[in-house]
């Protein structure tokens, strides 16, 4: 790293505990903020990573542009007669992203259990305002193409009106950052070696100047009337849906392009504006957040000694293409097909070759002479092309994890047990995209919760149960005066198909089922004074489960349940003999979509042939699933 990136020394770096300040106490100056970081340089530096970023973002635009089909000013040179990107992206997306996330958070210090419990309710009671599930959701569908990002802060009093409509001042926020608005320092192997990274957003210039926490506003100009930003691209993701018009063109209020720029080492927020009008930055701020800094990162296929994750898009885009460059060709041989009559010269003569021109589908003419005309069928869809096609359809399926299975768009083996091995071996395939996934949201909530929790002014408005009774009560600073560091917090995100809490709902419904039930009905529990706690039971079901209506299906027993003496459960007598009959019957159906692709294909090649009569009834009815 070059010196002049280095930190001179600051207060902070001093030790007040020794003598060894004494010497420099009497010169000691603090050290402005813009003084502690070459602003010249971190630009040219972010100038050569977003230039080298370029071919990525173009890729990123195409893969997107593809997921939107026919849509907007789509520049699309392809037509998409079956859309492989977005049938795969919204199915991956579906199973990583649910809903917005209940946070469970847990502790091995019982005299903490009731702070992590209040942090956890005032955490869910967030994530909903902030609309932290559309965050999620965006980032983990640009992780898909390329790489998701969230940024993470706290929102000054004055910037209220800066972040967006469901962001209030001085509360802890989380959005999700475009990949082509994104840059990070290119000339890294790792995240963790990265010496800047930022994103581009736009602001409302009025309020930009009027608000006291920016300095250097002066001589800003509105996006519309200053020249392009010296880190431009012509690869913006917006230009998907605009008409090129360029940004700031006939808005209603001015707007400014700016870039927040995280400085690790410096531990700096810097703030810049976008275009060439001027190399000062307005705002410099000391993070005081979470150690690895605002932005979060979702990857997916990482490349080793790469920054940038493939995507998984990448895996079936090559086939995705091949596959619709086919269909649009099969669809173009369709089109061209055509049937032509021909018929000897006499039938001119006697009209035959009239009435066969003036004749409708399904119609019969009559030949005089006994001469009938022929006709002459040319052109028309390949075989082969449509056995291909077929074929590389399954092979997009297959690379994407079973398309088919995941989405439960029909049955794939031909027996239930086979159906159940199929679908584990597709939730396997998913099993890591989904813990990435909740690696991820539990970064960026545990972020989260450091705002929330050092947060001098914040209160939230919760609730409380105590017994049959919900308690109404103020969580505020007085409540959390602990340091966040000395919590053992252990935070599950467990609404989003995260994996801890079903596997301890499955540990505790075997533990229920195999040992406690079990030693109750033995008597082995009472005799040690014990005993089971049904409400306690469904209690941590319903956390666990994210079911909370299962605490309500129990009720007091202080009266009958149900009168009348024949509702009375201990008198109602058990059958003394019980008849099941089991009745196994067939029932033709299509049999799976890859079984039916397998006699198209047969039949296409072979000219329809080699199909027999049960295999062409088949393709008639429905598949299974």
């Amino acid at each position: 790293m070059p010196e002049d990136f280095f930190s001179p020394l600051r207060e902070s770096d001093v030790n007040w505990e020794d003598n060894a300040h004494i010497g420099i106490l009497e010169d000691f100056q603090p050290i402005p903020l813009e003084e502690r970081y070459n602003h010249t340089r971190l630009r040219e530096s972010i100038r050569s990573s977003y230039d080298q970023l370029s071919s990525f973002h173009e890729q990123y635009k195409l893969r997107v542009t593809h997921y939107a089909g026919d849509y907007g000013d789509n520049d699309l040179d392809q037509v998409l007669p079956l859309n492989m990107i977005r049938m795969a992206v919204d199915i991956w997306s579906r199973d990583l992203t649910a809903k917005n996330p209940a946070v469970l958070i847990t502790t091995e210090d019982l005299s903490l259990k009731q702070s992590a419990d209040d942090l956890g309710t005032a955490l869910t009671h967030l994530l909903s305002e902030i609309k932290f599930e559309q965050a999620v959701e965006d980032a983990v569908q640009s992780a898909l193409f390329q790489m998701g990002i969230i940024k993470v802060g706290l929102t000054a009093p004055e910037n209220n009106d800066m972040r967006g409509i469901w962001a209030d001042g001085g509360r802890p926020y989380a959005e999700s950052v475009l990949f082509s608005d994104f840059v990070f320092d290119m000339n890294a192997k790792r995240q963790e070696e990265w010496t800047f990274c930022g994103n581009r957003y736009t602001a409302n210039l009025a309020d930009l100047k009027e608000n006291p926490i920016y300095s250097n506003t002066e001589n800003l100009q509105s996006a519309s009337k200053s020249e392009n930003s010296v880190l431009d691209s012509n690869e913006r993701l917006e230009d998907i849906s605009r008409n090129q018009g360029g940004l700031g063109k006939e808005e209603y209020v001015d707007i400014i392009e700016l870039w927040d720029i995280w400085l690790p080492r410096e531990r700096l927020l810097v703030t810049m504006p976008a275009n060439s009008e001027t190399e000062k930055p307005i705002r410099v701020l000391d993070w005081q957040g979470p150690e690895g800094g605002p932005y979060f990162v979702l990857g997916f296929g990482k490349v080793p000694g790469q920054t940038v994750p493939a995507g998984m898009v990448a895996h079936i885009w090559d086939n995705h293409v091949v596959l619709n460059d086919l269909l649009v060709k099969i669809n173009a041989q369709g089109l061209r097909q055509k049937n032509i009559g021909f018929s000897p010269p006499q039938s001119s003569h006697d009209g035959t070759t009239k009435a066969m021109i003036d004749a409708a589908d399904g119609d019969v003419i009559s030949t005089v002479g006994g001469l009938p005309p022929n006709e002459l069928r040319m052109g028309g869809p390949d075989q082969v092309n449509m056995s291909l096609a077929i074929w590389i359809k399954g092979l997009i399926s297959y690379a994407a994890g079973n398309l088919d299975v995941l989405a439960g768009l029909s049955q794939q083996a031909d027996t239930a047990t086979q159906e159940k091995l199929m679908a584990g071996a597709s939730s396997e395939m998913m099993a890591k995209l989904q813990g990435t996934t909740e690696t991820f949201v539990t970064d960026v909530i545990e972020a989260l919760a450091l705002h929330l929790w050092t947060d001098p002014f914040v209160k939230l408005p919760l609730s409380r149960q105590v017994g049959e009774f919900n308690i109404p009560y103020e969580w505020g600073p007085e409540d959390r005066e602990s340091n966040f560091f000395e919590y053992n917090f252990k935070i599950h995100p467990h609404s989003m198909r995260s994996k801890s809490p079903a596997q301890k709902l499955a540990m505790l419904d075997e533990t229920v089922q195999n040992f406690i039930l079990p030693a109750a009905q033995a008597g082995m529990l009472q005799s040690q004074g014990h005993d089971f706690d049904i409400k306690a039971y469904l209690k941590i079901k319903a956390t666990y489960g994210d079911m909370p209506e299962l605490n309500d299906i129990l009720i007091s027993s202080t009266g009958p349940l149900l009168s009348g003496p024949n509702l009375n459960p201990e008198r109602i007598p058990a059958p003394a003999n019980t008849t099941r009959t089991n009745i196994r019957q067939n029932v033709p159906t299509g049999g799976t979509q890859q079984s039916q692709d397998a006699i198209m294909m047969q039949g296409f090649m072979s000219g329809g042939g080699s199909v027999n009569p049960d295999q062409a009834a088949s393709l008639a009815r429905p598949t299974v699933g």
